[in-house]
């Protein structure tokens, strides 16, 4: 077993401890605190740069993994026909909601224009 340290660091006022840093390496992380110690900057930088080029890696990624998600959710339709029966269902009540929210705001409209006509009327 390699020899280990641990290492007490000041971090804005308040006391870290990093323990089982191993002695034979230049760089250590503890991603639970999201910490990177390492002997030199370069060591730090060369650790940042792998994990950007890892998060980027991964973001290039995003698109495939989409399209991938729609093509199984769309396989599983054609495959389940209740399955699809319920989403068009969910659509046409989703559909009919959004035109039964328009007739509602068309009548507020026609009874404003009512009340003010009637209100006009009764004023001559």
């Amino acid at each position: 077993m390699a020899p280990m340290f641990d290492l007490s660091l000041d971090i804005d006022g308040k006391t870290e401890v990093f323990q089982r840093i191993p002695v034979n390496t230049a760089i250590a992380e503890f991603p639970d605190k999201g910490i990177i110690i390492s002997e030199t900057r370069d060591g730090v930088v060369n650790e940042i740069n792998a994990i950007y080029n890892s998060a980027v890696g991964e973001l290039e990624k995003r698109p495939y993994y989409e399209q991938t998600a729609a093509n199984c959710k769309q396989i599983l339709l054609d495959i389940n026909p209740e399955a699809k029966r319920e989403q068009e269902q969910a659509a046409e009540i989703a559909a009919m909601k959004q035109q039964m929210a328009g007739m509602a705001d068309q009548l507020t409209r026609i009874s404003g224009m009512l009340s003010k006509s009637l209100g006009a009327k009764t004023q001559e």
